[in-house]
């Protein structure tokens, strides 16, 4: 996935008031989860519909370009002191990337110090029919609303934009919308290039993201062509 992540303020970009993306109220989702802030490449959530259940996602890969690779288990627990315990058992093939969780996460879950934070979303997803070459791809914008242990002074309305596909055809997508919409990520302050995790872990440290997260956006390819 690549996705963009900045706060939600009056002005915000929108890519669904762009003529060339229509009909976005049409699928709308709204529900709120439960996360636990465990740095940059750790997700730890549990869905708004779900009690029995929580689901861990590790980044093992991103491209320089911000394009993230993720893998996920959704393990049978209903509370990070139980999540702990499981995580022990594991297999790490079963969770790619899960060397980055290590012993600290366990500990911090056992003990109960991991930050936690409900995250209100309302998402809506837009296709768009033969836009590339007769293909058509889909765009998902979540706007969101985080309380919980955060910073003193952080934003807690975000707007998230979102494409999901295999790398070189995200960057076709990006590429395209870079040359027929005025959206320009890196424009907007405060903008970051990160996954929910990203977003979780500054929200609740107020650490900005590693130089190497700040990627260039390809995006910026349109204007160079």
């Amino acid at each position: 996935e690549w996705r963009v992540m900045f706060p939600l303020v009056a002005g915000s970009p929108s890519l669904l008031c762009h003529p060339d993306v229509l009909g976005s109220n049409e699928h709308i989702e709204r529900r709120t989860d439960i996360y636990w802030s465990h740095g940059w490449h750790a997700g730890i959530k549990q869905r708004g519909n779900s009690s029995d259940s929580i689901e861990v996602k590790c980044r093992f890969g991103r491209t320089s370009d911000g394009i993230e690779e993720y893998g996920k288990v959704i393990v049978a627990c209903s509370s990070p002191e139980e999540l702990a315990e499981e995580l022990c058992k594991l297999a790490t093939p079963q969770l790619p990337g899960a060397g980055v969780l290590g012993e600290s996460l366990i500990e911090e879950l056992r003990a109960g110090e991991v930050k936690k934070v409900a995250v209100a979303k309302e998402r809506r997803h837009v296709w768009l029919v033969d836009q590339l070459e007769g293909r058509s791809f889909a765009i998902e914008q979540t706007d969101i609303r985080v309380e919980g242990d955060l910073c003193d002074g952080c934003p807690t309305d975000w707007r998230s934009i979102s494409v999901e596909y295999d790398p070189e055809f995200v960057r076709e997508v990006l590429a395209h919308l870079g040359a027929h919409t005025s959206f320009k990520p890196l424009e907007i302050g405060g903008a970051m290039i990160v996954g929910y995790p990203g977003l979780i872990h500054f929200l609740t440290t107020g650490e900005r993201p590693p130089t190497g997260e700040q990627a260039q956006c390809v995006f910026d390819e349109a204007e160079r062509r």
